[in-house]
């Protein structure tokens, strides 16, 4: 279904997609780049001009992100949009985090999943400069970017026999935790079972002479 839309929205979808999921909407950054990686790699897209939208959705999410936060300031935090992505520990490890790194926190945020939105919130409300940022942003997505990117499209033709293997995988996994299930089941049921029918111990109630327990 993802596929055959952006094949047919081409550009703009993938832009928009990125765009959408950069603001919070249930669209994975790296779902998108990985699809269009593997529709390049199988050619049902130009991957020059496929790459160059997903490395530029990408930093325009970011960069919205980045001047909403500076438009508004503190105040960014308290509305729905950005309560629903920055938890108060996720805006606190953020602040840490750029505390300790500054700008470079801009960087690092792209290889730390969960922390991007909140990083490039702080750096808007900040005021940080905004060449700054979109360097900074831009530096850290030119290592996620074609990774994610050229590795659906490296492995386009083999995304079947992938999925196919992590299906037989799933039917392993998921037999041997209701086998392991059974096994403690019984064991229980068992041990229960035991304790019922297990005989009350002999207690020896000989006396000696002087009155006293043996």
């Amino acid at each position: 279904m993802l596929e055959s839309l952006f094949i047919k929205g081409s550009v703009f979808l993938i832009v928009g997609s990125l765009v959408a999921g950069g603001l919070g909407a249930p669209i994975s950054e790296d779902i998108v780049l990985l699809t269009v990686g593997a529709l390049s790699g199988r050619e049902l897209m130009l991957w020059p001009v496929a790459f160059a939208a997903c490395f530029f959705g990408v930093l325009l999410a970011d960069t919205i992100t980045y001047l909403v936060a500076r438009k508004m300031g503190n105040r960014a935090f308290e509305t729905k949009l950005f309560k629903r992505v920055l938890s108060d520990e996720r805006r606190a490890k953020a602040e840490g985090i750029f505390e300790r790194w500054g700008a470079g926190a801009i960087f690092f945020s792209r290889f730390l999943i969960g922390f991007r939105i909140p990083s490039f919130a702080m750096a808007g409300a900040m005021k940080m400069p905004a060449w700054k940022f979109i360097a900074c942003d831009a530096a850290g997505l030119a290592i996620t970017c074609p990774t994610v990117f050229f590795v659906g499209y490296f492995f386009a033709h083999r995304l079947a026999e992938i999925q196919q293997g992590f299906e037989v995988a799933g039917t392993w996994i998921a037999t041997s935790i209701l086998a392991a299930i059974a096994l403690v089941a019984i064991s229980v049921l068992f041990l229960q079972l035991y304790r019922r029918v297990r005989p009350a111990p002999v207690v020896d109630v000989r006396r000696t002479d002087s009155g006293i327990p043996l």
